[in-house]
């Protein structure tokens, strides 16, 4: 958990073309959330049932995108 706000924090900071900004976030809510801005082209969902990870990856130009869990 301590990871993950520090995480949100760091994220809220970064103001950059190829980065999603971070809006809001509730470490303490269960589960925890924040919010994002919606960017066109649908859900990461939908982009992921679509073809997978490629699918997310190639229409994403020089964005980078990152999955984990842990």
């Amino acid at each position: 958990a301590l990871r993950f706000q520090r995480e949100v924090e760091a994220l809220a900071l970064v103001e950059h073309p190829h980065v999603v900004r971070v809006h809001a976030a509730d470490l303490t809510h269960d589960p925890p959330y924040l919010v994002q801005t919606l960017l066109p082209g649908g859900s990461l969902a939908d982009r992921l049932r679509a073809g997978g990870l490629a699918a997310v990856v190639s229409g994403a130009g020089p964005s980078v995108l990152v999955l984990c869990s842990d």
